[in-house]
């Protein structure tokens, strides 16, 4: 499984050299993700999703992380309990958050890890405003929160000092949701 995962981070990473590299995530049952790559003048962004077992979701952070050709920073969403307990519980979302907070303890400060809430995601970036920056990542649905949750960071977020969206020229990328296709 590694090496497809390999292969696949590499055919997602552009030829040359980004100015910055950001992954976002919405882990869960189907996890969304986003690469973001910033060069000169243009922002790619890379949006996909997939159903993650916790040994891919190691794999996969594993081969961003050792992409030696940018300063990497990693966004995920947070996951909230509503102090309830209900039938069919889906707790996928605290396994996959727990990989990514072991890279933090092991990568941090080489690589800066961002946590923020579903809400803080979707605050300010609706489906309208994505469709009006060309980055609405059409039927994929967690793809397109991961791409919110990167887009906030950029907007409101640290990202803001690196990058002024309205800048640059943003460019969507939809390749395969799943490596393993």
């Amino acid at each position: 499984m590694q090496s497809s995962v390999q292969t696949h981070i590499d055919s997602l990473i552009t030829e040359r050299v980004p100015k910055l590299r950001v992954a976002t995530f919405d882990p869960g049952g189907t996890t969304g993700y986003c690469i973001a790559e910033l060069s000169d003048d243009a922002l790619d962004i890379y949006a996909l999703e997939a159903q993650l077992s916790m040994s891919a979701m190691d794999f996969l952070l594993d081969s961003i992380v050792r992409q030696d050709n940018a300063p990497l920073h990693i966004i995920y969403e947070d996951f909230t309990y509503r102090n309830y307990a209900r039938m069919g519980l889906d707790l996928t979302p605290v396994k996959l958050i727990g990989i990514i907070e072991l890279y933090s303890d092991r990568f941090e400060p080489s690589v800066s890890f961002y946590k923020q809430s579903a809400a803080t995601g979707k605050a300010f970036w609706s489906d309208e405003k994505l469709k009006a920056k060309d980055v609405y990542a059409k039927g994929r649905k967690h793809a397109r929160d991961a791409v919110r949750h990167f887009m906030q960071w950029a907007t409101f977020g640290p990202g803001s000092q690196y990058m002024t969206l309205d800048k640059l020229t943003l460019r969507l990328h939809l390749p395969k949701k799943d490596w393993r296709e």
